[in-house]
């Protein structure tokens, strides 16, 4: 294996075995942690005021991003990973500096909590993700990818590996087949259910941050096959498709409204688990995007209570893949694509640095800044369980400017119509992934 030193560090060149596991990002406050059954809580672990902090605020701000795209891809399935996203951010957020920084903090939620705060915080959380369930696999893991053209700064990619396990990859971007390297690391850490995340690497391209997150769950209760069935799904637009549901009776965490019904369904001994609200008819989808806030979530999660009844699930698999440009925009974090006021000097080496004294650059800088944040997913759904997987990728240009209620009675929950669902980690709250099915 070839090794290069940069400022006394060893990079790994691409022939390398590439990252390993690593944890640490979005959880829910400790408030969220009642969605969990009593079999869920059977080894709660502490978790410090700092962590609890900042795991609300990426949550706060996965939810968000999540009510941005539905307004971009309405009439469609929409999934996400929130966990993915925030953590390829986070990592893109130790090289932001200036007006970069602060608006980046504004859009993660991140205001008033210091650098090291929020990279101990998202250490903190490697020991919540670490699943001995058999019954689950998790894996979540980071790397960075970066030119040798360029000099970056060690203190930046000191603390991508240190506090994200993020392994280092210097390449020649311009040699054939070289985005093939970063989409074989996709495919090995999505168990192949994600191929392909980047095409032909662009000329201005510098590095590609990346996360992925991979989820095999088998449920609690499993659903028996023979009790699947065609039946009606109404679609957004009133018309009726047939469809295979999926049907079970048993006890379980469930909640009702005049709103919606809500359903916690388990995977293994309990640590994990699928919620699925399904908007009342009269109510409908929309309006719940309209609901889903971060407030209203922990509370929702307080009224599940274990009732005995029935649901009917679709069984179905869908993939999803979403630029999240226009999404972080809207919600003000605009200055981090822009080629020429990013500022992510705590990045990279400048050649010339920028003129603090009038704000622009001079003339023949270079200029590094986001140039597309993308996120591809993965859901299945079947009697055994979920799998789900996703991969978001971070890309950083160079710029050379030539100028500067509770029911008493067995439930029934019929999914027979356009519904929301999360797979959530119980015991830290994590908000793993979350959609919107409207077509199954």
């Amino acid at each position: 294996m070839k090794l290069s030193t940069l400022k006394g560090r060893k990079i790994v060149h691409s022939s390398s075995r590439l990252a390993s596991i690593v944890a640490g990002f979005i959880i829910l406050s400790a408030a969220l942690t009642s969605i969990a059954s009593a079999d869920a809580r059977q080894q709660p672990q502490a978790v410090d005021a700092t962590t609890k902090l900042v795991s609300s605020a990426h949550n706060a701000f996965g939810i968000q991003l999540f009510k941005e795209i539905v307004q971009q891809d309405q009439d469609k399935n929409i999934f996400i990973s929130p966990a993915s996203a925030a953590m390829a951010l986070a990592m893109v957020y130790n090289g932001a500096d200036g007006v970069t920084r602060d608006e980046m903090a504004r859009v993660l939620e991140l205001e008033g909590i210091t650098l090291e705060q929020i990279n101990q915080a998202n250490l903190a959380l490697d020991s919540l993700l670490e699943c001995k369930d058999t019954s689950v696999e998790l894996s979540v893991a980071n790397s960075v990818w970066m030119t040798d053209e360029f000099e970056f700064k060690k203190d930046f990619l000191d603390r991508t590996e240190a506090y994200y396990d993020a392994e280092i990859t210097s390449m020649d971007f311009k040699r054939p087949g070289a985005h093939k390297l970063i989409n074989d690391w996709t495919a090995e850490k999505t168990r192949d259910k994600i191929r392909e995340i980047i095409g032909p690497i662009d000329e201005n391209a510098i590095m590609f941050l990346l996360n992925a997150v991979y989820f095999k769950g088998i449920w609690k209760y499993q659903f028996r096959e023979e009790n699947t069935r065609e039946q009606d799904f109404t679609l957004l637009d009133g018309s009726i498709k047939q469809h295979p549901l999926m049907s079970l009776r048993g006890e379980f965490d469930y909640t009702e409204s005049p709103n919606f019904q809500a359903i916690r369904l388990p995977y293994g001994e309990g640590r994990f688990s699928m919620l699925v609200f399904l908007p009342a008819s009269d109510f409908g989808l929309e309006r719940f995007h309209d609901s889903l806030t971060a407030e209203n979530w922990i509370e929702w999660g307080r009224r599940l209570w274990r009732r005995e009844g029935t649901i009917i699930l679709p069984r179905f698999k869908l993939e999803y893949e979403k630029q999240l440009n226009d999404a972080l925009k809207a919600l003000c974090m605009i200055t981090a694509f822009d080629k020429v006021d990013a500022d992510f000097s705590k990045m990279w080496e400048q050649s010339r640095k920028r003129n603090y004294s009038t704000g622009f650059l001079m003339e023949g800088d270079t200029n590094v800044y986001i140039h597309e944040v993308r996120q591809k997913t993965f859901l299945e759904v079947n009697e055994k369980g979920s799998e789900a997987a996703a991969v978001t990728v971070v890309e950083m240009r160079g710029f050379a400017p030539t100028s500067v209620q509770m029911p008493v009675r067995p439930f029934v929950m019929t999914v027979n119509r356009p519904f929301f669902c999360a797979i959530v980690e119980n015991t830290s709250g994590l908000i793993l992934f979350m959609g919107s099915i409207v077509d199954p």
